[in-house]
């Protein structure tokens, strides 16, 4: 089984948990952090984040490098924000 794990973090924890859960993959897999285009950093990137999270926006993400059509299996890694997921993932799965 072929897999991809793909995921998004704004602080580096998902890539810790992406980093765990590669390790612990016996599957011949790849792997792709979302680069989401928009600032979010710092205090006021933090909360920018949590509202278009909480509105549903979606954003302008960096070019992938991986085809999820490829693969057997897509794992996707993603923070919650106010409750919702990020709006890299959800610009990801639309």
């Amino acid at each position: 089984m072929k897999a991809l794990l793909l995921f998004y973090s704004r602080s580096g924890t998902t890539r810790k948990i992406a980093e765990e859960i590669s390790a612990s993959l016996s599957c011949a897999y790849d792997q792709e952090e979302l680069v989401d285009r928009k600032k979010r950093s710092g205090m006021i990137g933090w909360l920018k984040g949590g509202r278009d999270a909480q509105t549903g926006k979606l954003t302008e993400l960096a070019p992938l490098q991986h085809d999820p059509a490829c693969y057997d299996l897509v794992i996707v890694g993603s923070p919650v924000w106010a409750g919702k997921m990020t709006p890299a993932i959800r610009t990801y799965l639309q």
